[in-house]
């Protein structure tokens, strides 16, 4: 099986991307950990003109390396146990993903959502698959192969970006709108259009420190801001 795990970070965040690789080392992992540091060693443009097209480039050079199953975790995450539950998922559904507990219609633009064809009213009705910053995708698997095609179409055509906030109205006029998630409302959208599912919000990675409750047992990996 050819798997990796890939990571892009610059700045502030290479510290995790450090602390990311330890610890794959210290929960046994044996494949690839692909990182990178610089937009220009993947072909990407730099953040600030194309949010997080970096993940998709990043998903490219993987693939261009023979890797097939591919997981990309943020900076803000590490591993606190053996992986296996997400490879066995990957392996079941071709795909791993988590809910977000948000609504697609709450965090798109009136520009996103024309471009798929979606109304606001249709967008309240999609969940998020949350976590951008965790994904799997196993790329012989046609689903999986063909929601990645269309992200990075997505991305190619400009609707990663977008403000985080709807300050003055300056993304929709539709009061239900509070701004812009990027490459997450992107690929929400694209895996409600595919039909696919998603895990739980909280299950095989979760958000810990002050604001957030016990982490579950069937948790393997950790996210916290940086």
């Amino acid at each position: 099986m050819k798997t990796a795990i890939i990571n892009f970070a610059s700045g502030r965040y290479v510290v995790g991307q450090d602390r990311l690789h330890k610890s794959l080392l210290d929960v046994g992992f044996d494949g690839t950990f692909l990182s990178w540091t610089k937009e220009e060693s993947i072909g990407s443009p730099v953040h600030k003109d194309n949010p997080y097209a970096f993940k998709i480039y990043a998903f490219e050079q993987a693939l261009k390396a023979g890797y097939t199953k591919i997981l990309w975790v943020d900076a803000s995450i590490w591993a606190i146990k053996p992986l296996d539950p997400i490879w066995e998922a990957l392996e079941k559904h071709g795909y791993v993903k988590q809910y977000a507990g948000h609504l697609c219609g709450t965090w798109s633009s009136d520009k996103q959502l024309v471009y798929f064809g979606v109304t606001r009213d249709e967008a309240m009705k999609l969940e998020m698959y949350g976590n951008g910053g965790f994904l799997a995708l196993d790329f012989d698997v046609p689903i999986a192969a063909e929601f990645f095609k269309r992200w990075r179409q997505a991305m190619l055509d400009g609707q990663f970006k977008g403000p985080w906030n709807n300050d003055n109205n300056c993304v929709s006029s539709d009061p239900r709108c509070k701004g812009t998630r990027h490459d997450m409302l992107c690929g929400s959208v694209i895996a409600n259009q595919l039909k696919m599912t998603a895990y739980p919000e909280h299950t095989l990675m979760v958000y810990v420190g002050e604001p957030y409750g016990e982490p579950p047992e069937t948790a393997v990996m950790y996210a916290q801001g940086i």
